[in-house]
């Protein structure tokens, strides 16, 4: 388990190293609406801030390349 896990963060170096820096991955969009998200007091989530997004907050893996855990409201039944 572990080894994929390192297998896997291995193989998104290269893709870490073709953005410009550690600022440039700091900023990052909404998987669902596109606007930039805010970093939380813990620096593990990003909150959308936009009222009609159902994304509340994202987790990123730790070369911040792409989300391990997307938490959307729950859509009401009817």
């Amino acid at each position: 388990m572990i080894n994929q896990e390192l297998e896997e963060l291995l193989r998104m170096l290269p893709a870490a190293d073709k953005t410009s820096g550690p600022t440039d991955r700091m900023r990052r969009p909404c998987p669902d609406c596109g606007r930039l998200l805010r970093r939380g007091r813990d620096n593990m989530k990003w909150f959308c801030d936009n009222p009609r997004c159902p994304v509340i907050y994202v987790i990123y893996d730790p070369l911040w390349l792409k989300p391990l855990k997307i938490a959307r409201e729950a859509k009401r039944r009817v």
